[in-house]
């Protein structure tokens, strides 16, 4: 492994001959779409024993494997640098004095701000379909390029200010209200919009969840549905989008704050000691905040892994995996290049939704009677937006023609030798210049201790103190 990772002469770090800025950016792609369909699979999958896991457990236990891994890893880089002499108790001391020492404390901002934002997003994609999260979730491109622009100083040109109003008109309409039955085209979900603030309180853990039954006739009609309403969770459009803008917000200033603290930093920090600064300051809020405050009773109750199962327990690993992918993008790459990979995945999550999850792309495609006045926009509603996000990705990752480097003006050369005489033009021995106490054919030497005497000196025709070269043939 030492070996396949190497630094070229005047390269960038690559593993086995491939730069590993573009081999974090490809890894972070398929990362990001395996994810996100693994994750609303574990949301909206049928529970019959009707206990769903927590999000605030499952963003704990992110954070403490994070630790965990990142914890071994700059252990083993510590200790190449000390004596094998020294005890094992100096080996936690300097990576103590180097976890808690400098700007650490300035990690605490984008660790609680990427808490947030994970426990966030389980409750958009608990509410959105995986391909409509993952293109809104591009929302997040433009909040970090503005960022950027104010906490960076970095400069965004013409173009890349029209891709991102392009970028904002893709999400705007994917993000569009769809028709009823284009939502109730999926099997295992439903998606509504609230009229009161009770499913607000019910997400957030603010009021318990019980299921719901209507009343019916003598006969058996309406009790399959009743029985999926009591097993599979109720999807609310209006929560999720707010959630996964919401994502956007936290994420993006937390990754541009993350940046800027790198960037100037005064020391050289080690990629897994700041790993683990992020998961030291981000275990805090995830366990007192969510754990106990919001989900204290309900694990009290239940037990903090309550709803787990293999899916669930893959979407974790999955996750921590991507955490750390995301912070070798932090420092090969930077945070626009990542979120523009993640906007690759898009597609791979869209064609994978298609496949497993039933995502219609376009209406004229759903179960159900064609819609005679239905417009062609409401029926590629999704395909016209998704469409949109990736042309504005490309224009702004689009790089310009590079500029030409100046052109040598020779003219003043030319000039110089022109009026210089042959005898100089063709002189090549070295002169020293002559000190102010030196006169014109002599020069003081010192024959003796304390006795300087002028002496005379031969010089050769150029008035040098050297022996002329001849000028060759």
């Amino acid at each position: 492994m030492s070996r396949a990772l190497d630094r070229r002469k005047g390269g960038p770090p690559s593993l086995w001959g491939i730069p590993l800025k573009t081999l974090t950016l490809v890894v972070l792609t398929f990362q990001f779409s395996a994810f996100i369909l693994l994750l609303h699979y574990s949301r909206v999958m049928p529970t019959p024993d009707g206990h769903r896991y927590l999000p605030s457990t499952a963003v704990f236990l992110v954070e403490l494997l994070r630790l965990a891994v990142c914890l071994t890893i700059a252990l083993y880089e510590i200790s190449k640098t000390i004596p094998r002499s020294m005890p094992l108790t100096a080996l936690f001391d300097a990576l103590g004095n180097a976890t808690f020492s400098g700007d650490s404390w300035k990690i605490a901002l984008p660790a609680g701000l990427y808490t947030l934002a994970n426990s966030l997003q389980y409750v958009a994609i608990s509410n959105l379909d995986a391909a409509t999260f993952h293109v809104t979730y591009q929302f997040k491109i433009i909040v970090t390029a503005v960022l950027s622009v104010y906490m960076l100083r970095r400069t965004i040109t013409a173009r890349q200010w029209l891709s991102l109003i392009l970028l904002m008109v893709g999400v705007a309409i994917v993000s569009l209200p769809q028709e009823e039955r284009r939502l109730a085209s999926s099997h295992h979900s439903r998606v509504y919009v609230p009229r009161s603030l009770n499913p607000l309180m019910e997400h957030f853990g603010l009021k318990s969840t019980e299921p719901q039954l209507q009343k019916r006739s003598a006969t058996y009609e309406g009790i399959t549905e009743d029985e999926d309403a009591m097993y599979a969770p109720i999807m609310d459009a209006s929560i999720g989008l707010a959630a996964v803008f919401c994502v956007c917000m936290c994420s993006g200033l937390a990754g541009v704050y993350f940046e800027k603290v790198i960037k100037e930093s005064h020391r050289p920090v080690s990629m897994w000691v700041r790993n683990v600064q992020l998961s030291l300051y981000s275990m805090f809020p995830a366990f007192f905040i969510g754990c106990l405050f919001l989900d204290g009773e309900m694990i009290a109750k239940h037990g903090f892994f309550a709803g787990y199962n293999s899916v669930v327990v893959i979407s974790i690993l999955v996750q921590t995996f991507g955490a750390v992918v995301a912070a070798f993008c932090m420092f090969y790459a930077d945070n626009i290049s990542k979120n523009f990979a993640l906007s690759i995945s898009m597609v791979i999550s869209a064609l994978a939704s298609v496949v497993l999850f039933d995502f219609q792309l376009t209406t004229h495609v759903s179960r159900g009677p064609p819609v005679e006045k239905e417009h062609w926009l409401t029926r590629n509603q999704f395909v016209i937006g998704t469409a949109i996000v990736l042309g504005s990705t490309y224009l702004y990752t689009l790089q310009g023609s590079p500029a030409r480097p100046p052109l040598i003006k020779i003219d003043s050369f030319q000039e110089k030798e022109k009026l210089m005489s042959p005898t100089e033009a063709k002189d090549a021995s070295i002169s020293i210049p002559k000190t102010p106490l030196s006169l014109d054919d002599t020069t003081i030497t010192t024959s003796r201790p304390g006795s300087p005497a002028p002496h005379k000196k031969r010089k050769n025709d150029s008035g040098g103190y050297f022996p002329r070269v001849p000028a060759p043939h």
